[in-house]
């Protein structure tokens, strides 16, 4: 049930612009722990909302579910509210998840 809400919440939060050609996604959480899975082609970068971002090798997906690669984790210190902000060019699938 906490998977399904959360992840209803992150639709509802998710905000998509187009800024200098890249695609940037914005949505906040409360949760501790956070599962993102990104597909594509080029980079894309995650900013995780308290300090800490990385920067990631897009894989194309070509089956209908995400496979572990395309995976990456977040755990925060705190529960507080986080804005994560998804930057990339060619981003095709984005699933977001309470881990």
């Amino acid at each position: 049930m906490k998977r399904i809400f959360f992840s209803i919440l992150a639709a509802g939060l998710l905000m998509t612009t187009v800024c200098n050609g890249a695609t940037v996604v914005k949505m906040t959480t409360s949760s501790d722990k956070v599962k993102i899975c990104l597909a594509g082609t080029g980079t894309a970068s995650i900013d995780w909302g308290d300090g800490s971002e990385i920067t990631v090798a897009l894989k194309e997906c070509k089956r209908r579910w995400f496979r572990t690669k395309n995976e990456y984790h977040y755990v925060y210190a705190n529960q507080s509210s986080h804005t994560i902000i998804i930057k990339g060019e060619n981003i095709t699938h984005l699933s977001c998840r309470r881990k």
